[in-house]
């Protein structure tokens, strides 16, 4: 990359390119690292800094891949020929416009649902890490993986899908979802958050794709798995620095003694507990289908993925995204 001045003088840090194009941090480095869409200079830090040129560069990757044309296949081409291409896709009859169909989440859905009806697993694993590829994670997480597991539950709920088909779509969805959370890169200095279920709780989805969003604006990630007690993750929060902690509930408060008796239920009683013995500065986070109704303390926030991703970017994660 060429220092001097013009549209090749890095002056844009990833923050700043991330507004202007709408690629998330996790998409701007798979960029990079995967297919050498661009090569941002770097500060004496090590933090990326972005030239005019890139970002021109980057908003036509965004566009193309938008319109339908994989990542992979375009990002070496040069920008004249990606400028082309974009006025070329603008003109096509029929083009798919994103968010016309849900930013084009709705084919990547449909074709999991019938890898899963089928019992194909090796298909299902195989457009869920498409979607990956063509969608940014946020997308991914919010228009093809949660849809796709309350879809498969509810048939499932209601007989319409065997168990053993059930049982396909969460191995693929496991495997897909330990994969994103291993190739996220954290910068130096990223805030940390700690995420796991509440003792007794073994449904982990949730927490796993609270994870992946937390990764995808540049927090550091410790995932614990399910099942853990409070003290647990106070233990865990220490060792880490954990400005965070995440908890996905699914059973729910598990008593109804406890609603009608005024006492706590189990998971209530944990997540009270937790209060208590973490420092005052951590914030609680929970969520999942099973939050609805608990009675928390002031300082646990309860909240969905949308909301529970702006409360990270709140938090100062720009600070930490270079």
């Amino acid at each position: 990359m060429t220092l001097g001045g013009g549209q090749e003088t890095p002056r844009h840090p990833m923050g700043v390119v991330a507004q202007r194009t709408g690629l998330t941090p996790h998409a701007l480095r798979a960029w990079e690292r995967r297919y050498g869409a661009v090569t941002p200079a770097r500060s004496e830090g090590g933090q990326r800094i972005y030239s005019d040129a890139d970002v021109r560069r980057l908003r036509l990757l965004k566009r193309l891949t938008e319109a339908g044309r994989p990542i992979g296949m375009v990002a070496r081409l040069g920008t004249g020929e990606l400028t082309r291409l974009a006025r070329e896709d603008s003109g096509a009859e029929g083009l798919w416009v994103p968010g016309a169909v849900g930013g084009g989440a709705d084919r990547h859905l449909a074709a999991c649902m019938r890898a899963a009806e089928r019992m194909d697993g090796s298909a299902l694993r195989e457009e869920l890490l498409r979607s990956v590829v063509q969608l940014e994670v946020g997308l991914v997480v919010r228009g093809v993986l949660t849809p796709l597991l309350k879809q498969v539950g509810d048939m499932w709920a209601e007989g319409r899908l065997r168990p053993a088909q059930e049982h396909v779509v969460s191995a693929a969805v496991r495997q897909v979802l330990d994969w994103l959370l291993v190739r996220f890169e954290t910068e130096p200095g990223a805030p940390v958050l700690v995420v796991t279920t509440p003792s007794g709780e073994l449904h982990e989805f949730g927490a796993m794709l609270a994870a992946v969003e937390a990764a995808d604006v540049g927090w550091r990630v410790v995932y614990l798995g399910p099942s853990l007690p409070p003290e647990e993750v106070v233990l865990a929060v220490e060792r880490t620095r954990a400005r965070v902690v995440g908890l996905s509930v699914v059973a729910g408060p598990g008593s109804e003694a406890g609603r009608d008796g005024g006492t706590l239920s189990p998971v209530e009683r944990q997540l009270t507990d937790l209060a208590e013995l973490l420092p005052g500065e951590v914030v609680v986070v929970v969520g999942g289908s099973g939050s609805a109704g608990l009675r928390l303390p002031e300082r646990v926030l309860v909240e969905d993925l949308d909301s529970f991703r702006n409360t990270l970017v709140g938090a100062g994660t720009s600070r930490y995204v270079g």
